[in-house]
């Protein structure tokens, strides 16, 4: 099976559409990227981004914090392949204060795994205090630790979220903007700075 890293694609442009959460109480204790669910009594409906950007917004949108932000187009193409393993909550980015998206979600992807296969994989870890930070110029996964019915997961040495080749073809067809697709033996130093 292939899989692929899901990033954010600027294509290299300093030219982007970008925009931030509007921080409620309790914003910050909020992890997107550890698999545990999330009350949704702590969180808004809907959670609300602003932005001043004159561009509009893609399908996966950058923004500044940890969350995953995606359009409806996303999220319906996932529940249409009955894709398992995340909870969406409503979201909307606001313009400005003058027009506003309402057909965007936070995904929050509940399939962490302990799949990474560490003698096939080319890294490097870097401590900064009792954080340990992987950097990868190549990942390889145990296949085998991977249950049939996951699709899309984060791993324990990555806050990145994977996707596999169903996910992407699916993406791809309907002309998803805003993301790229990166095969996972190409890590092209995305989790930061590799050095040889």
């Amino acid at each position: 099976m292939n899989y692929y890293i899901w990033e954010h694609f600027t294509n290299g442009s300093t030219k982007f559409f970008d925009c931030g959460i509007e921080e409620f109480e309790g914003w910050l204790d909020i992890c997107w990227f550890t698999g545990e669910k999330i009350d949704q009594k702590k969180l808004p409906n809907p959670i609300i981004y602003n932005t001043d950007s004159s561009m509009n917004p893609e399908d996966f949108p950058l923004h500044s914090d940890s969350s995953f932000l995606v359009s409806d187009k996303i999220l319906n193409i996932l529940k249409a392949l009955e894709i398992v393993g995340f909870d969406y909550y409503p979201a909307k980015i606001i313009k400005s204060k003058k027009k506003i998206y309402n057909n965007y979600y936070v995904l929050n992807i509940l399939n962490v795994l302990d799949c990474l296969d560490k003698e096939k994989s080319k890294f490097k870890i870097k401590e900064f205090g009792p954080a340990k930070v992987y950097m990868f110029k190549k990942i390889s996964f145990s296949e085998d630790k991977i249950p049939k019915d996951v699709k899309i997961f984060r791993i324990n040495e990555s806050t990145n979220v994977f996707i596999n080749q169903e996910i992407r073809d699916a993406f791809i067809n309907a002309v998803v903007t805003g993301a790229e697709f990166i095969p996972i033996e190409k890590g092209q130093s995305l989790f930061g700075n590799y050095e040889e």
